[in-house]
């Protein structure tokens, strides 16, 4: 069986520390045909007692100027 591996070519389009922005960000995305991911990187990171995450949007290369335009609304 000969199968072709495909990559993906993803870049990061919005990062937040509140997980319910990039969710609402890439809701908008998908509404408009847009596949998005979401990686969560817990940096575990402390700056005196605060631990956080960072959550990052990231969609195909392809779709980079149409998603930006989509998510202008929320800077």
């Amino acid at each position: 069986m000969n199968m072709k591996k495909t990559e993906r070519k993803l870049e990061i389009i919005f990062t937040s520390q509140e997980n319910h922005q990039v969710q609402i960000a890439k809701g908008k995305l998908e509404e408009n045909g847009i596949p998005a991911y979401i990686i969560n990187n817990n940096l575990g990171a402390t700056y005196g007692a605060l631990i956080y995450d960072l959550y990052k949007l990231e969609v195909n290369i392809s779709d980079r100027e149409k998603a930006i335009k989509l998510l202008e609304y929320l800077k």
